[in-house]
């Protein structure tokens, strides 16, 4: 992503007060650039990241380093600079996350997850180390250790939408599944538009068996995403589990007009002709 300049502010102050002088001479550029933070937002970046300037001078220009300002990203210089910071100001809980993410960008999971807990030891708030311990957590398979941690992240972002789908995915694949409905049940209803939750949503009322709900979620979702193949077939497959052969019919027909060479709808198609005895058509489909 191409980094812009947006201009210069120059804010003075007493040396004691920096804190307060980089926010004023922050405010006016985020705003320039149309990222005004919301009232909370504000108010957490007016913290005192650190007591230590150098600390945070240091912190400065990993962050550069990490994310390319002025020249290309070097997450390894990110990482010595990030190294320094945490010992100067061992309870910076920003910087041990960040080199967490320097070290996941050199290779080093290990050492990565060991940031962000010690993020969180520092500060148990800290919802984007949770969020990536979560997310490398997933891409471990930790089923249980991953559930725990979503839902801890969740305490402290109860209305995060991606927190809330993943909480129920997670508990559909611990075939936890009445919990699953509830959660996503409950996503839906604030989000009906949330395509991600709804096929989610089709998993478990698979899993429940129970197909007119699985119809209605599937039609729902198609509503939504209506060049989804794999929805639409499995929406005929709900029809004709549920004796609407000729909605399935017309909907793997509507699956061959944009694929007329879709394998998959060609032989359901062709078996469900074949069933109600149409077989010029069921010739046509095999």
């Amino acid at each position: 992503q191409q980094v812009q300049r947006v201009g210069e502010e120059i804010a003075v102050g007493e040396f004691a007060d920096y804190s307060r002088v980089m926010d004023r001479a922050l405010a006016p550029l985020l705003a320039r650039a149309g990222l005004a933070p919301g009232a909370e937002v504000a108010t957490r970046m007016a913290r005192v990241a650190a007591k230590d300037f150098y600390a945070l001078t240091l912190f400065g220009r990993a962050l550069a380093a990490l994310h390319g300002l002025g020249d290309r990203p070097d997450p390894a210089a990110a990482a010595l600079g990030l190294r320094r910071t945490g010992f100067i100001e061992p309870q910076f809980a920003e910087a041990h996350r960040l080199l967490a993410v320097a070290y996941e960008r050199l290779g080093k999971r290990s050492a990565a997850r060991a940031q962000l807990s010690w993020a969180l030891e520092v500060k148990p708030d800290c919802t984007p180390a949770l969020g990536g311990l979560v997310r490398m957590s997933r891409a471990a398979r930790e089923g249980d250790d991953t559930l725990a941690l979503v839902e801890r992240a969740i305490r402290t972002r109860p209305d995060d939408v991606d927190l809330r789908r993943l909480h129920g995915e997670l508990l559909w694949e611990a075939n936890l599944i009445d919990a699953a409905s509830r959660e996503l049940g409950r996503l839906i209803a604030a989000r009906p538009e949330d395509a991600g939750a709804r096929r989610l949503m089709v998993l478990v009322h698979a899993s429940k068996g129970s197909t007119e709900d699985l119809v209605r979620e599937l039609e729902k979702l198609l509503q939504l995403e209506p060049g989804d193949v794999l929805a639409r077939l499995d929406l005929a497959a709900a029809y004709r589990r549920v004796g609407r052969d000729d909605e399935a019919i017309a909907t793997y027909e509507a699956v061959l007009a944009k694929q007329p060479n879709h394998v998959q709808a060609l032989k359901f198609l062709g078996d469900l002709y074949k069933q109600k005895q149409r077989m010029d058509k069921a010739i046509a489909m095999h």
